[in-house]
């Protein structure tokens, strides 16, 4: 069941807020309340396909129970048995999302022919498992039992089960002991607001550049179109992701929860290393406290850092390994670990000019200081060129396409004056101003999490106040749910369900 389908928004929420509004209304039970949002959260699921949620559901009660059980015995040692729960759901994800690829690498390396499964790939696994694994990891540390009705909520939430943000048990914790969330009109409206916003991006913007992706599967295009294609998927996925992630949070909200923000604005980034701390935030989150810091911390115990140098070497191996990591995550398949790499390599290579320029201050040819704009163009067309690798059926076709891409002198680029390709760069152009100038979604409704407030200017936010006072935003809902509705459009999946 797609956020943009009609079930979802005629059947599917106004039959769930049916639900939550007699239950706050006549029942007054927190309890039932949460129960109501889990039983929708597994229809939600269950909608797609029923065999893998009972599999799923089965994968969570056993970890709820392992988890408690070292809780209950005090067992001190906690380490052992969680990392072998955690080794667990792992090969889990490695059977469904890595066996086939395992397959055609032993194949190819040894000149065998094992036969490929028939393994149909279960939605979200990637999320739900990693999700598993950060509350495994978190709970070693846990004095009190985990409640079974809060941690099968946190397991399935349908906002966020199938595309995150891949959440940390202690984000909802506190949220889930207050009675109905602290819901209020106001969270509620924020919500729907968010939500509307997420919808626009994903319906008429990338739905609708993906017209425009074509030179992916098409070997005889133009550098021009290769060129084209790239930058329109670079923006579909960031407005596909971005759309997800704002109508997770809103969902949330409307049921009187706040999410982590898991999409802050990537395109305004002033390095690669900026660009991960707004780019799925959550997984940058995860791979952070589970693989890069660990590892740093082991590595730094064996090794012993006593010179800058050494230093470097550590946490350049470190991030190599995690970005190694974030790609393998992506997809299996070598162009999504060359994806990951590539950012680690430019990462790392972020950090070396930082700490040249530190080494470095009374040297001016060193300390070269780059305007913002000068920035932000330079992380952005490294991160562009990095979505050949994503976008590519595999390694080869990547390699292709910077062929294709880079022979710019085929004669193509006149093209850029007729009147089709000039629209389609003055289009592109006008989108990469909208997310590098605008405030977010966030920024716009004044979104909280914790104690972290999004705002932005004090013009803007004055001028969304007085269009409120005008009721101007339910006008813009109401224009594009009628719109949609009259106008027939594919549901398309969001691009991260594939992972």
């Amino acid at each position: 069941m797609l956020f943009t389908s009609k079930d979802f928004i005629f059947i599917f929420t106004p039959l769930l807020i049916l639900l939550i509004f007699c239950v706050i209304k006549f029942s007054k039970s927190h309890t039932l309340y949460k129960f109501s949002l889990i039983f929708f959260s597994l229809i939600f699921y269950g909608a797609w396909n029923l065999k893998f949620l009972i599999f799923f559901f089965t994968l969570v009660f056993l970890n709820f129970l392992t988890i408690n059980f070292l809780i209950k015995f005090k067992i001190q040692n906690r380490s052992l048995p969680s990392i072998l729960l955690i080794l667990f759901n792992l090969s889990i994800l490695a059977y469904y999302k890595y066996f086939n690829f395992f397959l055609i690498n032993l194949n190819s390396i040894f000149n065998i022919d094992y036969a490929f499964k028939n393994i149909i790939l279960p939605l979200g696994i990637s999320f739900i498992i990693l999700q598993q694994i950060s509350f495994i990891w978190t709970a070693t540390d846990y004095k009190k039992k985990i409640n079974l009705t809060d941690f099968l909520f946190f397991s399935f939430f349908f906002p966020q089960i199938i595309a995150g943000p891949i959440l940390i048990y202690d984000d909802l914790k506190n949220q889930l002991s207050k009675k109905f969330f602290n819901i209020s009109s106001a969270k509620i409206w924020q919500g729907i607001q968010i939500f509307f916003i997420g919808f626009f991006k994903k319906v008429f913007i990338a739905d609708k550049l993906a017209i425009w992706v074509t030179a992916f599967n098409d070997s005889n295009s133009t550098s021009i179109d290769y060129f084209i294609s790239v930058v329109a998927y670079g923006f579909q996925i960031y407005f596909d992701f971005s759309a997800y992630s704002d109508m997770a949070v809103g969902l949330a909200l409307i049921f009187g929860l706040s999410l982590p923000v898991n999409f802050f604005s990537p395109l305004k980034s002033k390095s690669i290393s900026e660009f991960w701390q707004r780019w799925h935030i959550t997984l940058t989150r995860f791979l952070e406290n589970i693989v890069y810091f660990p590892l740093i911390l082991s590595l730094g115990r064996i090794f012993k850092i006593n010179s800058p140098i050494k230093g470097i070497v550590i946490i350049s191996l470190t991030t190599i390994i995690t970005f190694f990591a974030s790609g393998f995550w992506h997809g299996a398949g070598w162009n999504y670990v060359a994806f990951g790499l590539y950012h680690g390599f430019f990462v790392i290579l972020h950090r070396m000019y930082l700490f040249t320029v530190v080494q470095n201050k009374q040297n001016t040819i060193i300390n070269i200081i780059l305007p913002n704009y000068l920035k932000i163009l330079i992380t952005n067309i490294v991160v562009l060129l990095s979505w050949v690798l994503f976008g590519s059926a595999d390694l080869t076709s990547a390699i292709n396409y910077y062929q294709s891409l880079f022979n710019i002198f085929d004669g193509s680029w006149k093209l850029i004056f007729s009147v089709d390709y000039a629209f389609r760069l003055l289009i592109l152009t006008l989108l990469f101003i909208v997310c590098t100038f605008l405030p977010n979604s966030y920024q716009l409704i004044n979104y909280r999490f914790k104690q972290k407030k999004y705002t932005c200017s004090k013009k803007i936010s004055n001028l969304i106040f007085e269009l409120k006072k005008k009721y101007v935003d339910l006008f813009i809902i109401v224009i594009i749910l009628v719109y949609w509705t009259r106008i027939s459009f594919e549901n398309k999946a969001f691009i991260y369900y594939q992972f």
